[in-house]
């Protein structure tokens, strides 16, 4: 049997605003090369360099790193905070820009990622139409060589990292959970999602990587109820995104590097168990893909029959709007 090789990178909050430029050129012509209309267009497009100097020009960033290094046998994970859009028709342009991308694309949704689809069939389209894989707690992805499960995690306790954590400047004791009720509801989605992992693996033994948009740990590694339910599942690899402010360390003459960081943050990087927990937000990472796994690719004939069946599927969808 043919073999070859697999990478599997990820990177979250890429915070793509394609889609948004594109709506407010066609509703104001020439507001983008107006100058005194610029600040009011990078407000509305979402412009990531209103939230720092850390963000210019981060798509061509990623894009170049993505497409020196990502072959058609790698699987990239994109981890939340995808695009600014707001619905899913407005988020097309940045959706063919991820289609365009090499590799294998599998998404999870953000907070930010209001154009997320809300039903299965809807869900199913898009998939087919820009070749990627949308993941939800009842909806793991899973080839021959790896299953890659997740949920989004909504949570406002460990999810609030330094140096804008204001639980930091409170006692144990003060510290009111509140809203306890979504923090159960996303505890079930993180179980349901560990449990369709658990699934797939009886089927057949393969790498495991379950990823979330908010951290499930704390910002030195301190363990967390959900972080604990991953781990009891001996889960190898865990990613997340949705920490921004870590990226202003490199203002500092002492952090140069990722590695800087990690040392003033483990949470960054760190191994708790058996599970190996990663921050891949794409300013923390400046902006390059990180990689995750490597892996021996297995049964290219079963990958080239789905592939082909999809492309199939995506001319179809392609065909009918042009008709509508």
């Amino acid at each position: 049997m043919e073999t070859l090789p697999g990478r599997v990178f990820a990177i979250g909050d890429i915070h793509l605003n394609l889609g948004l430029q594109q709506k407010i050129q066609k509703r104001s012509p020439g507001i983008e090369n107006d100058p005194i209309r610029r600040n009011e267009y990078n407000s509305l497009t979402k412009e990531m360099t209103i939230w720092g100097s850390e963000w210019s020009g981060h798509i061509d960033i990623v894009q170049r790193h993505w497409d020196a290094n990502v072959t058609t046998n790698d699987i990239v994970i994109l981890a939340g905070d995808i695009s600014w859009s707001n619905k899913t028709d407005e988020a097309r342009p940045d959706l063919e820009w991820i289609s365009s991308r090499p590799g294998i694309k599998v998404l999870i949704k953000g907070n930010h990622d209001y154009w997320w689809p809300n039903t299965q069939k809807s869900m199913n389209e898009l998939e087919a139409l820009y070749n990627i894989n949308l993941v939800t707690a009842e909806r793991p992805y899973c080839d021959e060589n790896v299953i890659i499960g997740g949920t989004k995690l909504d949570d406002f306790t460990w999810n609030v990292w330094d140096p804008i954590n204001p639980f930091s400047l409170l006692p144990e004791k003060l510290i009111v959970r509140f809203d306890q009720e979504r923090q159960d509801r996303e505890k079930k989605r993180v179980q349901t999602a560990l449990g369709k992992i658990e699934e797939l693996q009886a089927k057949k033994k393969r790498r495991e990587i379950f990823v979330t948009h908010h951290p499930p740990i704390g910002q030195n590694g301190e363990e967390s109820d959900v972080s604990k339910m991953i781990t009891q599942k001996n889960i190898e690899f865990c990613v997340f995104g949705h920490i921004h402010t870590l990226a202003r360390l490199y203002e500092r003459d002492t952090v140069k590097n990722i590695d800087d960081v990690i040392q003033l943050f483990k949470g960054v990087d760190c191994v708790v168990e058996n599970t190996r927990f990663q921050l891949v937000a794409s300013d923390v990472r400046k902006h390059v893909l990180t990689l995750i796994t490597e892996f021996k690719i297995n049964d290219l004939k079963k990958i080239s029959k789905r592939l082909k069946k999809r492309e199939k599927l995506r001319k179809q969808l392609v065909e009918k709007e042009k008709e509508e």
